[in-house]
């Protein structure tokens, strides 16, 4: 049996998803997936059970698919699934290792372009770690979603 799926609700109605990604739940559910919503807003001010009050107290698996948050806020929303008998696919160490990329990068091997990075904000250090990757284009992402 594939996992429920639980994707972020509509911030103005929490019977539908969130609008970016309601293609995404329609195609789920035409494919066999049993969708589900949580309040995201409720979540993000720090009460994980009010988020998933609409969700029964006993589940199978289940996968969240929706904005990337904070780690801490993700480990908030896997213990409230816990709690109410869900088993989340993804642990919060899991969770946190796929969207920081100096944990992440050990894990992605040879396919990977070279990659360089800091941690803090030194210029110095940003420009050395950009020339060590040698002449040609690079791409330069903030930390936004990774730190």
């Amino acid at each position: 049996m594939p996992p429920t799926l639980l994707f972020p609700a509509d911030p103005r109605g929490l019977d539908a998803p969130d609008p970016t990604f309601a293609p995404e739940r329609d195609a789920a559910r035409a494919a066999g997936f049993d969708c589900r919503h949580f309040d995201g807003e409720a979540l993000a001010r720090g009460d994980a059970d009010r988020a998933l009050r609409r969700l029964p107290r006993e589940g199978g698996a289940v996968l969240h698919r929706g904005w990337m948050m904070p780690p801490a806020r993700y480990a908030a929303l896997h213990d409230a699934l816990a709690a109410r008998a869900w088993a989340p696919l993804v642990s919060p160490a899991a969770y946190e290792q796929a969207h920081h990329l100096p944990r992440a990068y050990p894990l992605l091997g040879a396919p990977t372009a070279p990659t360089a990075w800091i941690e803090g904000a030194d210029l110095d250090a940003a420009h050395a770690a950009a020339l060590s990757l040698g002449d040609g284009a690079v791409l330069v992402k903030d930390h936004v979603k990774s730190a």
